[in-house]
């Protein structure tokens, strides 16, 4: 699928993150918006992914100390889901890492996202969590 990824720089674009965040997050996986809306998107750097003219999807890069980001909010809407977009949001994402420059990146996945996130060249540090009722694995990647 043709598509383009942007860096959401203005306030336009970051809003249009959110409200894709939303329908994913919120209305879809029945996460209570406080939890996406954690107030580091100030921090962070976001993309924005159009494609067939429309909003897709969108993901966060967040930098941390000791040349370490996280990668989070990674969503896709449905109607462009199984097109490969996750992936290139990653990607994406890795690159404005590397950009940073970051030497490594974690994230914290769905533990039906695993092997997706392996394939990537991701591995699991060990650390589970629960968000809402969703079980996360922490993943991995040096750049």
């Amino acid at each position: 699928m043709q598509c383009t990824i942007t860096q959401a720089t203005e306030a336009a674009d970051l809003q249009q993150c959110l409200q894709i965040r939303q329908r994913v997050f919120v209305e879809e996986q029945g996460i209570p918006a406080e939890l996406d809306r954690d107030g580091l998107d100030g921090q962070a750097l976001h993309v924005l992914v159009w494609a067939e003219q429309e909003v897709a999807g969108t993901g966060r890069l967040l930098p941390l100390s000791g040349g370490r980001g996280h990668i989070a909010r990674i969503a896709v809407l449905p109607p462009f889901r199984g097109r490969g977009l996750g992936k290139k949001i990653v990607t994406k994402l890795e690159k404005l890492a590397q950009s940073v420059p970051l030497k490594e990146v974690v994230l914290d996945c769905h533990s039906h996202l695993q092997q997706f996130y392996a394939q990537m060249g991701y591995t699991p540090t060990g650390k589970t969590s629960m968000v809402h009722t969703h079980l996360l694995i922490q993943m991995k990647k040096e750049l």
